[in-house]
């Protein structure tokens, strides 16, 4: 079984958001794919999904 661990994802509802030059929904866009060709069955996220104070539309996004 392959299975792929992430980091807290901590992707914000606004997509165009920028945090020290990171484009968190770029990144999530770049792997999931990697993800896919890896043949990947399962995938943890370790930490938070929705960015800074969990708003609603932040795990909606």
């Amino acid at each position: 079984m392959r299975v792929t661990v992430l980091p807290g994802t901590q992707t914000p509802a606004d997509k165009a958001n920028e945090y020290r030059g990171f484009r968190l929904h770029e990144n999530l866009n770049t792997i999931v794919p990697q993800m896919v060709a890896f043949e990947c069955e399962d995938a943890v996220i370790n930490g938070d999904a929705a960015r800074r104070t969990g708003e609603l539309a932040d795990y909606e996004a």
